[in-house]
Formats: structure tokens, C-alpha cells, sequence
């Protein structure tokens, strides 16, 4: 099976659902965010996007953060591809829809390539 992915295709900004699903996207360029990208809204980040190899170590990353209670989670991620590591830094924080709810079932994700 051929990759069309690259790390540097899933650099940018998300907003996730409690499962992973995108709900709203911008990918990140040297320059900065480009137009929202709306032909992947709807899909699985982990399972359609984010290629790397240990994608499952960032899902769950993902789902402790969903199920804890920290507002906010900054880490590097070493994303694996064909024996090539891209670093990432991560930023998860949490979203709400009304000022009343919050259950925390949506978090928005910003992914960079690391320094």
C-alpha cells in the first residue's frame, strides 16, 4: 500500500471530538495556517490522518486526556514513519459548545513540528 501521507501534513490546528472524529481543521504551513480544510471533516484523525506508525501511542494520549481532568496538556510526540522520526509538539486543550456544558467532549489540537 502506497503512503500519500507526510508528517508535515498533519501539522495544524483540529478540533476533536471525544472519539477522534474531526470536526474542524487548518493545516499549518511555514508561514502559518492556511484556509480551513474541510474534505477531511468527518473522518478519524488516528485512523485516516495521522499516518504515523505509533499513531496509536498519541491515541491514547488523546483518551487519557479526554477521560482526565487537566484543561490543558503540552507534550513531544516522535512521530515514526518508515524508520524516519518527525518531533511534534502537541498542545490538547478543551472546548466547549455552551458556557453551561462542560463535559469536555471536544478538544482542539495543535500540532507543530518541534524545535
Amino acid at each position: 500500500m502506497e503512503r500519500s501521507w507526510s508528517p508535515t501534513n498533519v501539522f495544524g490546528l483540529y478540533e476533536l471530538s471525544s472519539d477522534g472524529t474531526i470536526l474542524y481543521t487548518r493545516p499549518r504551513t511555514d508561514d502559518g495556517l492556511r484556509e480551513p480544510q474541510q474534505g477531511i471533516v468527518g473522518r478519524d484523525f488516528f485512523r485516516d490522518i495521522g499516518g504515523c506508525e505509533n499513531i496509536e501511542d498519541l491515541r491514547h494520549h488523546f483518551r487519557r486526556f479526554i477521560t482526565g481532568d487537566q484543561p490543558v496538556d503540552i507534550f513531544t510526540f516522535d512521530c515514526i514513519l518508515e524508520r524516519e522520526i518527525v518531533r511534534a509538539k502537541v498542545f490538547m486543550t478543551r472546548a466547549y459548545e455552551h458556557d453551561y456544558d462542560h463535559a469536555g467532549g471536544i478538544v482542539i489540537m495543535d500540532i507543530r513540528q518541534a524545535a
